[in-house]
């Protein structure tokens, strides 16, 4: 059901020059129903009956819909709103704060939704090509995912403010709990939501889950701006992907809270800023080894200073020492903590040699001359 403007439903037709009686009879309905709608008795109107009075009177459907109207308050009312609220913010916004934004431009009617939710199902049947299923939808209709990425309000200023057609695809939806969500595109969203655009055109995915949709957005081959390991945290959780789920498990187990993770653990040893390639490949092929490093690391008191001692070169240096001592890994232990205890040797010596070759040259330095230093001392 349609809201009808019964104000602009007269003005259109008397410009058409169009009676009463001739458009009624033109689109089926009887005279007293026109003379309802235009006086404002009656409001509700199937689409089909509007798209036939747009058909009549040569103009788009839209324009008769008094949710249009609603539509363009909303966002010209909001568009400078959304501009401050991105502005005021920090540069990156969590899912949960983008879909705080996008609410909040609703204006409270969230019954949007569920209603273009459904119109994009009906309207799919009729916008096709070969397996792809498109539909033009609201843009306030349309919610953030608990897992998408983090939100660049730069890109998206960007993109809202060098909008070029051609150069992006549609964004890639999914209907989940009657709701549209995006699986690709979210940065794309909020710069049409700035630029005040009030219908998209979006390609409806068949997800009969988040999973799938998580999926979706880690394979993808477009996007607006390179993809992290951090980007693809919450995707991949979601997807159940082994390396992540690994990793996110081993880190709950050493209570370190990995920053992208939407879990927030209670008083953590540390934080993992960035997920790299090389820690998550660490996960699942030498998991034993990651979870002695981590408990290392906190036997070591390096997690007490501020800078994150859970780096990738960091955790590279400690993984190729345990090499070298392959076999005499409590001696490893027992010299480390004899030599390099401390958040005091971690912020001197440690985060500030920057490279994983440096780092562990400086420390075997170290540990031989403790090791040497002992030796000395049993001699004598």
């Amino acid at each position: 059901m349609c809201k009808i403007n019964g104000k602009k439903l007269a003005d259109i037709r008397t410009k058409n020059g169009i009676s009463q009686a001739q458009f009624a009879k033109k689109v089926g309905i009887s005279v007293g129903s026109v003379r309802n709608y235009e006086g404002g008795k009656t409001k509700d109107v199937n689409s089909k009956t509007v798209r036939l009075m747009a058909m009549v009177l040569n103009v788009a459907p839209e324009e008769l819909d008094m949710e249009q109207d609603l539509g363009r308050d909303v966002m010209a009312g909001r568009r400078e709103n959304a501009h401050h609220k991105f502005n005021t913010e920090n540069r990156y916004m969590t899912p949960f704060h983008t879909q705080r934004l996008i609410i909040d431009m609703r204006n409270g009617n969230d019954s949007i939704c569920e209603d273009e939710a459904k119109r994009a199902l009906e309207r799919t049947q009729q916008i096709s090509v070969g397996d792809k299923k498109y539909a033009v939808v609201k843009t306030i209709s349309i919610n953030i995912p608990k897992w998408q990425r983090d939100t660049d309000r730069e890109k998206c200023h960007e993109i809202a403010e060098n909008y070029n057609e051609n150069k992006y695809d549609p964004i890639k939806v999914y209907i989940y709990n009657g709701k549209m969500y995006v699986a690709d595109g979210a940065h794309r969203l909020i710069a049409y939501l700035m630029r005040g655009t009030e219908y998209i055109l979006v390609e409806l995915m068949t997800c009969e889950t988040e999973k799938e949709a998580a999926v979706t957005f880690l394979t993808q081959s477009f996007g607006v701006r390179r993809m992290s390991q951090n980007d693809m945290w919450r995707a991949a959780i979601e997807a159940n992907l082994v390396q992540y789920t690994t990793l996110r498990s081993l880190c709950m187990e050493c209570k370190i809270q990995i920053k992208a993770d939407l879990y927030k653990i209670d008083n953590p040893v540390g934080t993992l800023n960035t997920v790299s390639g090389t820690i998550l490949r660490m996960a699942v092929k030498d998991t034993v080894l990651l979870k002695r490093i981590f408990e290392m690391i906190k036997r070591l008191n390096w997690n007490a200073s501020d800078a994150s001692p859970y780096k990738t070169y960091i955790l590279g240096t400690l993984k190729n020492l345990y090499a070298t001592y392959n076999g005499r890994e409590d001696e490893l232990e027992n010299l480390l903590m004899i030599t390099c205890k401390g958040a005091t040797y971690y912020e001197e010596k440690v985060c500030t040699t920057l490279t994983q070759c440096r780092l562990y040259d400086m420390i075997s330095e170290d540990l031989e001359k403790t090791n040497v230093l002992l030796k000395k001392t049993v001699t004598e």
